[in-house]
């Protein structure tokens, strides 16, 4: 053997020497890195193939056999591309690419690839595949094929050997006898995978990314017809049907039959030269846009570079061009100085410029689901791609872009971009990291702002597209709107009609609690967004939670300048699990009583605080008196009743003590009690019993030490005037009131001491006056009068009006006057004496001489002889013709016809029309004024009255239910002289009363007033 033998035997060992360990090598790589992205390559390295296979004028159609049997399986893929080449078979058993981007037709129809490396990654579903087919070369006959691929051997011999076992095929394809009849368009080519456990789990993977990807291949590569994927039954096919859209856009469809159903995947390509984008639509009466499956490649160099998926672009971008990385898992987008580098950039620029031009179109069209085109994926770290360059070159433009094309559908049906030409936000994304609470706040903003909202059912879609530039409304955003509008009031005015500013708060704090995180803010006074009771948003620290005061004594602070509600957080709104410090009635009530002690002007204050009241069985009588005793001063400034669902004495400490003294000032300040009821409006047996009432308060209350006040007496004695308890005495009640008239001219003014007796109060024996008392005043003030010589005038008229009480109470006045009464003689001197006897005795003698059996009659003789009214014991006036009750002449006529009153009269006087004027409107006033008091009488009802019956007779009144007749008269100069006799007829026989109204009141005439006042101690009966 020569030594060129033995060089050409040692190149022939190096060869199969390189040829194995490149085998090996490649192996032990693909069976350490066998994760999920290469069992996904297979079915597109099978699939790249056949496309590389494809006749020029014929499109390359594909079946995939895949049989799985009790973890035992069969995958089988065939096409009906060209034949193979000796070339084709010797690099696919040695592993060497066939890839040539010089081939004939390398514009139109490029190799993608060829049995390289990517072809390895088929044998994830097996180390040994069967390939068939058939081999032609030109100038030599068809002929078929068969050999066994083992990549299942790990040593280097073993893999020399079964590269050249599969070699040795080629050794008898000359050997074949005869050529055999080739038919171009059939499944000539096929590779079978005998399938383990591992095998069959590959296979479902790579068929999965099949059926999530081929519809986007087919687009791309047209020279694939059709794959079939015979397990399934399913034929995908690209349909010649082309929607041209504009002059770069088009539809395109893909049809996937079953024997189930048939379904068309329409996509949108928009395309310039070797460049297109592309995203699934679905076309009804408008075009809708999907979403591209996650796990699908965004990166197409006619087949998916597996690895892309997360590739910052919102469609898939495919140029065959492209340079992929060896693995085929990206494209070379890195910062290094190369030329393919550049192309690949390039190539995305070119897309870029297609996607502008694609969302455009889309948004002037009202694409549905628009908002998918702003979708773009966050691409991981990769060592092919410049994360800087990614950023400035591609996310950002693009962003940029979409913030200001209108692809937004907003919840009140308009389709707006994110930012205005202005750059400010046309609307807002909810976002919060919780579903619930994104609802929540598009929920309640929708209330306030729908036309700044997304639409309802696209929120939550947007919250995963969207980035920092884009408009947000997180719970910091929607917290700051409603502490700008500091108030519910405010945020009323905004609010859609459906939902109040307080049920809008509640829902807004049920927000925070559902993000713990967040609601910390409120409460440590980061925002002021709670709610006092004014309605005034707050901040945490600045309210306190309302325990149960009521209302009222709110509003009585609020009379003293302190705005309680401002510190007590809104009872109607719960917020959470925010805590606070606590405010009590208890402490309201504390500072009530305080403001008052501290204010300069409490009485509005106060005077309402006189109005609370308590339907409590519990609460004080005493209260409800001293609203009253207020009200009858006050009446214009204490309110009507206030109701307290919750009370405590506590509450008047200090508004008692003020009004006490105002009502006091307010009495004693009249002087008289004249004065006061004129002051008041009301009659004097009114106010005197008002004033009962004050005195009981008075001594029921611990405020005794009131009547005693130099400065502001209130107690009336017997002249009418104010004053202090410790200068009053009280009338035993049996004081000749001639007795008191007596000791004034004497200068001692019992009146001045004694307490009015219609005034109840208690004061000790010793401080009660009788008639004694009175007696002895007169006794020791008249006996130095007996020794006047001569005496005066005025005491002779208090001698003759001793004198006469003496003669008409003589038993009275022999008890008490004892002494003076045994020598009443002396109260005359004799000089009267004998006047007087003589004048009687002439009296006497004239009487008889003219049968004169009356003084009356005497006056009304002289008067006669006269011929004149002077001597009438009363002349013909309006005053007397009022007191009589009689209201026309008729009436006056009949009168005269009473002997007893006619001799009264002068008998020329005749009544004038005034005077009966004048006495009808005092009668009429004088029924309306008695009336009006018995109104206010509670034993008497009036409703059934009669006022027609007579001019001075009420009927049909009931008193204590019992029918009663009431005669009503004005009085003249203390008299009312009675002539009816209808009314003598009803005070007789009726159950009836007498009312008067004098200028002074209106009061009852009793039996025993008349009685008393006309001194009768007998009549007949």
């Amino acid at each position: 053997m020569s030594y060129e033998s033995r060089i050409n035997q040692s190149k022939e060992k190096v060869y199969h020497h390189a040829i194995a360990t490149k085998i090996r090598d490649m192996m032990a790589n693909l069976r350490k890195s066998a994760n999920e992205d290469r069992k996904r390559r297979w079915i597109w390295e099978l699939l790249q193939n056949a496309k590389d296979a494809s006749y020029s004028d014929l499109q390359v159609e594909v079946e995939v056999i895949f049989e799985d049997s009790q973890n035992i399986g069969l995958l089988q893929f065939k096409h009906n591309g060209k034949p193979f080449s000796v070339d084709n078979i010797t690099f696919l058993i040695e592993q060497v690419s066939t890839k040539d981007q010089n081939s004939e037709d390398q514009d139109t129809t490029p190799l993608t690839g060829k049995f390289g490396t990517g072809f390895l990654t088929t044998h994830l579903l097996s180390e040994i595949v069967d390939v068939s087919g058939i081999i032609k070369e030109v100038d030599l006959p068809y002929r078929k094929f068969n050999f066994k691929l083992d990549r299942s051997k790990k040593e280097l011999n073993e893999i020399i050997q079964s590269v050249n076992d599969s070699l040795s095929l080629l050794s008898n394809l000359d050997s074949q006898t005869s050529d055999i009849e080739y038919t171009q368009g059939h499944l000539n080519t096929s590779f079978t995978y005998q399938l383990n456990d591992k095998g069959i789990q590959v296979a479902r993977i790579g068929l999965e990314d099949l059926d999530r990807c081929l519809q986007y291949a087919l687009v791309f590569v047209p020279k694939i017809k059709k794959v079939s994927v015979v397990q399934t039954d399913e034929i995908y096919e690209l349909l010649t049907d082309v929607i041209e859209l504009d002059e770069l856009i088009k539809v395109f469809t893909v049809r996937k039959t079953s024997i189930f159903d048939t379904e068309d995947l329409q996509i949108v390509v928009a395309s310039h030269g070797n460049t297109s984008i592309a995203i699934p639509i679905e076309m009804a009466d408008k075009i809708s846009i999907k979403s591209i499956d996650q796990n699908t490649p965004r990166l197409f160099c006619d087949f998916p570079l597996i690895g892309t998926e997360k590739f910052s672009f919102p469609a898939l971008i495919n140029n065959r061009f492209f340079s992929p990385t060896e693995p085929r898992d990206g494209v070379d987008l890195s910062d290094n100085d190369d030329s393919d580098i550049e192309r690949n950039k390039g190539i995305v620029a070119e897309a870029i410029m297609l996607f502008k031009k694609l969302l455009e179109y889309a948004s002037v069209n009202s694409w549905q689901g628009i908002h998918k085109l702003a979708d773009i994926p966050i691409t991981a770290s990769k060592d092919w791609l410049s994360n800087k360059w990614l950023q400035t070159t591609v996310v950002d433009p693009l962003r940029k872009h979409l913030l200001v094309m209108p692809i937004v559908d907003s919840a009140d049906d308009r389709r707006v971009a994110m930012l205005g030409s202005d750059g400010l936000p046309n609307l807002f994304f909810p976002y919060a990291r919780k579903k619930e609470v994104r609802d929540k706040i598009w929920e309640l903003f929708n209330y306030w702002h729908p036309e700044l909202l997304p639409a309802k059912e696209l929120y939550n879609d947007w919250y995963n597209i969207i980035w920092n530039a884009c408009p947000k409304l997180d719970l910091k955003n929607l917290t700051e709107r409603i502490q700008e509008k500091s108030s519910l009031s405010h945020l009323d005015l905004e609010l859609d009609l459906m939902i109040d500013s307080k049920s809008f708060m509640n829902e807004y704090f049920q927000l925070l609690v559902l993000e713990e995180a967040f609601i910390s803010e409120v409460s440590n006074d980061v925002y002021a967004v709670i709610p006092d009771q004014n309605g005034d948003f707050k901040k945490h620290s600045q309210l306190f939670v309302d325990k149960g005061i009521v209302e009222p004594l709110k509003d009585a602070l609020l009379l003293l300048s302190v705005d309680i509600r401002s510190e007590l957080i809104d009872l109607q709104i719960g917020t959470g699990p925010i805590l606070y410090n606590v405010r009590t009635q208890e402490e309201i009530i504390a500072r009530i009583n305080q403001e008052i002690r501290n204010s300069n002007e409490p009485s509005k204050a106060c005077n309402f605080l006189m109005s609370l009241y308590s339907e409590d069985e519990n609460f004080p009588e005493s209260r409800n008196d001293l609203y009253s005793i207020c009200r009858v001063c006050f009446k214009d400034f204490i309110p009507e009743r206030v109701p307290l669902t919750v009370w405590d004495n506590a509450i008047w400490v200090e508004a008692d003590k003020l009004e006490v003294k105002w009502v006091i000032d307010y009495v004693s300040s009249s002087g008289d009690i004249k004065s006061l009821a004129e002051k008041l409006g009301r009659s004097t047996p009114e106010v005197l019993a008002w004033l009962n009432v004050l005195i009981d308060f008075l001594l029921d209350n611990d405020y005794e030490s009131k009547l005693n006040l130099k400065n502001n007496p209130i107690l009336p004695n017997q002249n009418g005037l104010f004053v202090v308890k410790d200068d009053l005495f009280l009338d035993d009640g049996e004081i000749d009131e001639e007795l008191k008239d007596i000791a004034e001219d004497l200068g001692v003014s019992f009146r001045a001491e004694l307490l009015d007796k219609r005034v109840y109060l208690e004061l000790p024996d010793s401080r009660t006056y009788n008639n004694a008392d009175v007696a002895n005043s007169i006794i020791d003030n008249i006996l130095p009068k007996f020794t006047e010589v001569p005496r005066s005038l005025e005491t002779k008229k208090i001698f003759k009006k001793l004198f006469l009480w003496f003669r008409n109470n003589e038993s009275l006045a022999e008890k008490i006057f004892s002494d003076l009464f045994a020598n009443k003689h002396k109260l005359y001197d004799d000089e009267d004496i004998v006047t007087n006897m003589e004048r009687a005795e002439q009296f006497n003698e004239l009487m008889n001489e003219f049968s004169i059996e009356s003084v009356a009659e005497l006056r009304a003789l002289l008067g006669q002889r006269t011929g004149s009214n002077s001597g009438a014991l009363l002349p013909v006036t309006q005053e007397i013709i009022m007191s009589m009750g009689i209201t026309n002449i008729d009436e006056w006529t009949q009168a005269l016809e009473d002997k007893d009153l006619k001799v009264l009269f002068s008998h020329s006087s005749v009544p004038t029309p005034d005077m009966f004027v004048y006495a009808q409107t005092h009668i009429a006033n004088a029924k309306a004024a008695v009336i009006a008091h018995l109104r206010t009488l509670q034993e008497y009802d009036l409703s059934e009255m009669d006022d027609e019956t007579a001019p001075t007779i009420l009927a049909g009144i009931y008193k204590n239910g019992q029918p009663i007749s009431i005669v009503v008269r004005p009085a003249y100069n203390n008299e009312v002289i009675v002539y009816y006799g209808s009314e003598r007829d009803v005070l007789d026989v009726e159950p009836s009363e007498l009312w008067i109204e004098d200028p002074v009141e209106v009061r009852q005439i009793t039996l025993g007033h008349v009685l008393k006042s006309a001194q009768i101690r007998k009549f007949p009966v």
